[in-house]
């Protein structure tokens, strides 16, 4: 069973994270496409090689999972790309994306709302690398940017780096210097996957 590094055992999606705030996660679309110009950004970093909740219209990836498909009960493998819907689900597809991570047979990179007050994100952001995007997406279809900031929750296979926060301009696709570490020794030498 994997574990987690920080609190010793898998977080469980209670009933409490699935209903955290119905009305800050409410919206009429589920489907909203990312932005071509921002996954091109990450895909050149990353390399996808499945979307794993999409539909086929809004898939970035040859390779994807549709809700027939029910990306939650198929195994992941290799470098993910995950849209979730912005619902009441977002726990359960993180708690998916932390334990195919933990099985070392995947990377999942998270498209999330930045927001730093659910329980989600205290349950599996010191398990994750955070980038907080800087500027508000403007999703495909949409009329205007995104009423809410975003970030990536990257899961790395065997979770490792973890508990990393960067802010990040993905626009410039460079690193600030300003790096804040999360639950570690900043004296700790650090890997140079994470500078």
């Amino acid at each position: 069973m994997a574990r987690n590094r920080l609190h010793g055992s898998l977080p469980e999606v209670s009933e409490e994270m699935v209903s955290y705030n119905e009305t800050a996660t409410s919206s009429i679309r589920q489907d909203w496409e990312t932005p071509q110009e921002f996954f091109d950004v990450v895909d050149a970093e990353f390399n996808f090689t499945r979307d794993v909740c999409a539909v086929p219209e809004t898939a970035k990836c040859d390779k994807f999972f549709s809700p027939s498909d029910n990306g939650l009960a198929q195994k992941w493998s290799g470098m993910c790309w995950m849209n979730p819907p912005y619902s009441q689900s977002i726990p359960k597809w993180l708690s998916k994306a932390y334990r195919e991570a933990c099985s070392g047979d995947a990377t999942v990179v998270c498209l999330v709302p930045a927001r730093m007050g659910p329980r989600w994100f205290h349950e599996f952001a010191p398990a994750a690398e955070i980038r907080l995007l800087k500027g508000r997406l403007k999703f495909v279809g949409a009329k205007t940017g995104a009423p809410f900031d975003a970030m990536l929750m990257i899961f790395h296979a065997h979770l490792d780096p973890a508990g990393i926060v960067r802010l990040w301009d993905w626009k410039k696709q460079i690193y600030p210097t300003a790096q804040l570490y999360l639950g570690r020794d900043p004296k700790e030498p650090h890997s140079r996957d994470e500078l």
